[in-house]
């Protein structure tokens, strides 16, 4: 019995692979759903267009202070004063342009993608009959589950971004500070070492963040409630969260990264395919994060009637 048991729950945890496989499966069987998230995408399209330009803009111009050696004779004189000044005032005044176009504008416009996407990919995963696209526009979400939906995003979208800005602060004041000093390369060996455990930690907390924000949509609870139910969930699955927002974290940046090489920031339709490709990784990533959360969510209830029938 206890065999038969064991087996039951093994067969109901779904690997990465196969929770991939049935997010796109979710999220292209229906094209209706297709045509209906790329509606309600397009907002959040346009101002990835305005939003990719600033980021990319700052990073380049980040390096480019980062760059400028010390060692030519040039510089020399200007350094840290004309470094330190370039630091205070350009990068401080653009990190919080961005914290605050992050923060504000696009968080709304991706709740609002997100509550459309996950309810109408939560039908299109339980019902048999095909859903239409009348149907998704009479009924895209559940009203009385919006306010608790932005109380949880203001637990897992304010702090965490809040940390990762003053973080991103500290490390390019201090590799500016030390930049002269015989403690420079030491700093940037302890920067190296720590950035994948620290990734590590981050991405694994990326989804239990996401998982509280699904449980928000679907289940009603929000808050420190949704977080905890979230971190109760994820508890014995953590290493299958990290793979999944790992895999999706490499599409982000694969994306960025040729788009900054090739200055797609300045202006042309390269930052547009960028966003286009941006938002359809994003609302896949949803989909997916929605099948891991249930996969999750049975398997611990599979756990909890194996333990009462023991």
């Amino acid at each position: 019995m206890d065999m038969e048991n064991n087996y039951a729950m093994q067969k109901q945890k779904l690997e990465v692979i196969d929770i991939l496989k049935e997010g796109v499966s979710i999220y292209l069987k229906n094209i209706n759903f297709i045509i209906f998230t790329f509606l309600i995408s397009l907002p959040l399209l346009c101002f990835l267009v305005y939003f990719e330009t600033c980021l990319q803009g700052a990073i380049v111009e980040t390096l480019e202070i980062l760059h400028q050696s010390p060692a030519h004779p040039a510089y020399i004189s200007f350094i840290p004063e004309n470094i330190t000044k370039r630091l205070n005032k350009d990068f401080s005044l653009s990190l919080i342009r961005l914290g605050f176009l992050y923060l504000v504008p696009f968080q709304v416009l991706e709740l609002g993608t997100v509550i459309v996407t996950v309810s109408l990919a939560s039908k299109v995963r339980s019902e048999e009959r095909r859903v239409t696209l009348w149907g998704m526009i009479q009924k895209p979400f559940d009203v009385v589950k919006l306010k608790g939906m932005f109380f949880t995003s203001i637990y897992v979208v304010f702090l965490p971004t809040c940390i990762q800005l003053v973080l991103i602060w500290i490390v390019v004041s201090y590799s500016i500070i030390l930049w002269d000093s015989s403690f420079y390369m030491l700093f940037r060996v302890i920067s190296g070492v720590a950035l994948g455990p620290l990734l590590k930690v981050y991405l694994v907390g990326s989804s239990v963040w996401n998982m509280s924000i699904l449980i928000s949509v679907l289940e009603g609870e929000h808050g420190f409630k949704a977080l905890v139910l979230a971190t109760h969930f994820s508890r014995d699955s953590q290493q299958r969260g990290f793979i999944l927002m790992f895999i999706f974290f490499v599409w982000g940046v694969s994306l960025r990264l040729p788009c900054i090489y090739l200055g797609c920031y300045k202006g042309g339709y390269g930052i547009i395919l960028l966003t286009g490709l941006f938002c359809f990784g994003n609302l896949l990533k949803w989909v997916v994060c929605m099948v891991y959360y249930h996969d999750c969510r049975n398997l611990l209830l599979e756990k909890k009637t194996e333990e009462i029938c023991s």
